[in-house]
């Protein structure tokens, strides 16, 4: 059991956020580097993802993701390109990208498992009682999203 200090919360978090990052993201870099993914499609891709069968508009999307507008219009140019996105007024995930978006989600849970079988078994038992197990969203964390926002359905 860790501290409750901020200084003893601050020492666990640094070790297990290094922890999350040495066992779960290669096997997420790997992925997005082998699909010629950049950061900023996958999250346009993620976010579009989670949006109502619709779409959404340029400003929409950029308002979720952080880059402006005119960053996210060449960001879906070039996944419009490769066909992962169609656009019009609104713009949506075709087959393809839905396809690619599962293939992310699958990579991302290959590494949250080896995440968790880097954990001690104390350590999984306080990960199952502790608050990050629960759908908090991050204004009730008081974490700072810096304007962004999630697509709501």
């Amino acid at each position: 059991m860790c501290e409750t200090t901020t200084a003893g919360l601050l020492d666990e978090l640094t070790h297990r956020l290094a922890l999350l990052t040495r066992t779960a993201a290669p096997p997420l870099l790997r992925w997005i580097e082998e699909n010629d993914v950049s950061v900023r499609e996958a999250r346009i891709l993620v976010a579009l993802m989670d949006s109502p069968g619709a779409g959404v508009t340029a400003g929409e999307l950029a308002e979720s993701t952080g880059p402006s507008v005119a960053e996210a219009v060449r960001a879906g140019n070039d996944l419009r390109a490769r066909r992962l996105i169609r656009s019009g007024r609104r713009i949506q995930l075709t087959s393809r990208g839905r396809k690619t978006i599962e293939e992310l989600e699958d990579v991302r849970a290959q590494g949250l498992r080896a995440y968790l079988a880097a954990l001690a078994p104390a350590q999984r038992e306080e990960l199952a009682h502790s608050r990050f197990m629960g759908k908090a969203e991050p204004a009730n964390l008081g974490i700072e999203t810096h304007g962004r926002r999630p697509i709501r359905r």
